[in-house]
């Protein structure tokens, strides 16, 4: 509530009219309510801790800009990093893949004719054979703050380097062939 007191009474402070926040007045007089130009406002004691907490939000929201925005530059540099070593592990026909966004692929050493196609973005594994998709290969990397470039690089390399034990603890889905009875 603001307090504003007659010109006329602003010594004496005996008349005065409280505006609340719908701006109606109540006076303690009986008088009729004079026009504006004859008020002189009485600061409201509060207004300058206001004024202070709102600075102090606004510090601070600046603050968690800044924070934000080095997070966001971080997380940048890191994915860039990764793609630089992406590139660094792929052949000459995958870097092309990767390039034209297409999933890597990957000849089976343990069946004959099944290539595996890593997705470019987060998905299945989809193993091919004869043009028909066989199985697909649920593979998830457990640190869900790694750059995407980072989770390719490992679902490639795991593929590539341990191929019997991805078929032992992948979910496999629209299971055509199942290549788990196979390998056992």
């Amino acid at each position: 509530m603001v307090r504003y007191y007659t010109t006329a009474d602003s010594t004496t402070a005996s008349n005065y009219y409280d505006w609340d926040h719908l701006s109606t007045a109540t006076g303690t007089s009986s008088t009729s309510i004079p026009s504006w130009q004859s008020y002189t406002f009485i600061s409201n004691p509060y207004s300058r801790e206001q004024e202070i907490n709102c600075e102090q939000r606004h510090r601070e929201n600046q603050e968690l800009l800044e924070q934000h925005k080095a997070e966001a530059g971080a997380k940048e540099k890191a994915r860039e990093k990764a793609r630089v070593l992406l590139l660094e592990y792929l052949d000459d026909k995958n870097k092309q893949r990767y390039l034209d966004n297409k999933p890597l692929e990957i000849a089976s050493r343990l069946f004959g004719g099944v290539r595996y196609y890593i997705p470019i973005a987060y998905g299945r594994i989809k193993a091919w054979k004869d043009n028909k998709i066989i199985t697909e290969l649920c593979l998830t990397v457990k640190e869900s703050e790694l750059p995407l470039e980072d989770v390719i690089l490992t679902k490639f390399l795991y593929l590539l380097n341990d191929e019997k034990n991805v078929i032992k603890t992948a979910n496999h889905f629209n299971v055509q062939e199942n290549l788990l009875a196979i390998l056992n």
